[in-house]
């Protein structure tokens, strides 16, 4: 039985030998004419992208052709139609500077005029309240009787009419 038992288990082992053998041997076999296929796509799409980019840079240079060949004196010519624009918006930004400068000097002055008459106002109440202390009572102060202080001179400010012209004028 022995030898009946080792025949049968060398049966098995060579039939599995031979079914792996074979499994394996279809495992590595080379089909040339699909890998032959997949490199000739592989190709064709390599060759595809090619073509769209040789389009792509052909557009390109006709354009930049075209923009330096006629749009670029088309602009030039703009260009020096658009000089007395460019002036006039320089002026009025300058102009606008000379506003923004008297305006920031106008700010100032009634600032300072607040803060006096707000001064002012605050000691005039303080002394006020001491009013009760004297035995007499003094007349209402009339605004003739008040002392006359500097008049108020404002500052200098631009003059429309020193900067812009109207159109009678020119």
């Amino acid at each position: 039985m022995d030898y009946d038992e080792d025949e049968t288990k060398q049966k098995l082992n060579d039939e599995f030998i031979r079914k792996t053998s074979s499994d394996f041997s279809e495992f590595l076999k080379l089909s040339p004419q699909s890998s032959v296929t997949n490199m000739e796509e592989s190709i064709e799409e390599v060759l595809t992208r090619l073509d769209e980019l040789y389009g792509m840079l052909d557009m390109i240079r006709s354009d930049n052709a075209n923009a330096v060949e006629e749009l670029l004196p088309q602009i030039r010519a703009n260009m020096t139609s658009l000089k007395p624009v460019f002036e006039q918006i320089d002026f009025l930004e300058s102009f606008v500077q000379v506003v923004k400068r008297d305006v920031s000097a106008m700010e100032k002055e009634l600032r300072n005029i607040e803060e006096n008459q707000s001064t002012f106002n605050s000691f005039k109440k303080a002394i006020s309240g001491f009013s009760f202390l004297s035995w007499k009572k003094k007349p209402p102060v009339q605004p003739s009787d008040r002392v006359q202080s500097d008049p108020y001179i404002p500052p200098p400010v631009f003059h429309t009419s020193d900067h812009i012209k109207s159109d009678e004028r020119r």
